[in-house]
């Protein structure tokens, strides 16, 4: 489409498409767009299409890395123990409230569940059916809940294995306090961010 309003940067900004279809992706790659998944997708099914997505980008001769994003929830605390004990409350609210279930109308964890399923895509829909289980995900490191220590880690192992260097991180949970909301982002943000900041998972 034609912009009757042109962006200060030239010719663009940057243009990001969250995918996982290996068409898209090549698509994607050739045209210098970043790109991205949710943590509903299981990590190890999906980096090969995200490391022939590298392989197309370099071969296109674009400039520098692209930016592939992971969507995942992240709260952190002053110790796992304290982290994991406010998360439970909040997590479960946020998959069964926030985004609504089948008797309220909204998507719902289960119907989302079903959705993977009819797509032939089992990892995504058991991923689905326990995204309103705080221990599930911790076990599987689909949520960064912990210490800053324990984060930063969690998060290097999960974008090693994904082939991810953004974390879009969802801070604001379910119905979580805004005391609990702004230490969590402050944590992030002055203690996990510092120690990822020279990290680079490709």
């Amino acid at each position: 489409m034609t912009l009757s309003v042109k962006p200060l940067q030239k010719p663009h900004p940057p243009l990001w498409v969250h995918s996982r279809d290996p068409d898209t992706l090549a698509l994607l790659a050739q045209e210098g767009v970043h790109t991205g998944y949710l943590f509903l997708v299981p990590r190890h099914e999906v980096a090969p299409r995200y490391r022939e997505y590298l392989r197309l980008w370099r071969e296109a001769g674009h400039q520098g890395k692209p930016n592939i994003g992971y969507w995942v929830l992240v709260y952190v605390d002053e110790t796992d123990e304290k982290a994991a004990a406010k998360a439970k409350r909040y997590f479960s609210y946020c998959f069964t409230k926030v985004f609504g279930t089948r008797a309220d109308g909204g998507i719902g964890y289960q119907r989302l569940a079903e959705n993977f399923m009819k797509r032939n895509d089992p990892g995504g829909a058991e991923i689905a059916k326990n995204s309103a289980n705080l221990d599930y995900l911790l076990e599987h490191n689909l949520a960064f809940v912990g210490s800053p220590k324990t984060v930063t880690e969690k998060i290097k192992t999960a974008a090693s294995e994904g082939l991810f260097n953004t974390v879009l991180g969802e801070f604001n949970i379910g119905d979580i306090a805004e005391e609990d909301l702004m230490r969590s982002i402050k944590l992030f943000g002055t203690e996990v961010i510092p120690a990822l900041r020279r990290y680079e998972p490709y």
